[in-house]
C-alpha cells in the first residue's frame, strides 16, 4: 500500500522514541522517496544512523537536511520562516553531535605501523 511522507515521517519518529534505530531509518527512508527535500525525514534518519553508529551516512543525512531546510527557507517568500529557521537550528546541532561522532570513531580506528625505510643518498 502506498504511503504518505507524512505517515513515514512520524512512523520514523515513533520508531526513534521506541529506539528502534532500524525501522527509524527505513521509514526516514521511504519518505525521502516520496518526498526528496523532506528535510526533518534526512534529520530523523540521521539520528537513527548515529544511533546505529552509521556516522558517515549519518554526515551525509545531516548535510541534506541542511541543504533541504535551507532551500525550504529560501522558498518561503512572505511566510512566517521562524519553524524553518528553528529546524535550522536543530540541524545545526544535530551536526556537531555527527562531527564529534566522526572524531571519535577517527580516534578509535585502529592504527597500522608502517615500515619505514630510510635511503640515504
Amino acid at each position: 500500500a502506498h504511503r504518505s511522507t507524512c505517515t513515514q515521517f512520524h512512523a520514523a519518529m515513533a520508531h526513534l522514541k521506541l529506539k528502534s534505530w532500524a525501522q527509524a531509518e527505513e521509514d526516514a527512508t521511504s519518505a525521502l522517496q516520496i518526498d526528496p527535500l523532506h528535510f526533518k525525514s534526512y534529520q530523523r534518519r540521521c539520528v537513527a544512523r548515529l544511533s546505529m553508529g552509521k556516522v558517515r551516512a549519518a554526515m551525509l543525512d545531516v548535510c541534506a537536511a541542511e541543504d533541504s531546510c535551507a532551500l525550504s527557507m529560501k522558498e518561503e517568500h512572505d511566510g512566517d520562516k521562524s519553524t524553518t529557521k528553528s529546524s535550522l537550528a536543530e540541524i545545526q546541532k544535530l551536526r556537531i553531535k555527527v562531527e564529534k561522532a566522526l572524531v571519535a570513531a577517527a580516534n578509535r580506528a585502529p592504527r597500522r605501523k608502517l615500515p619505514i625505510t630510510i635511503i640515504n643518498q
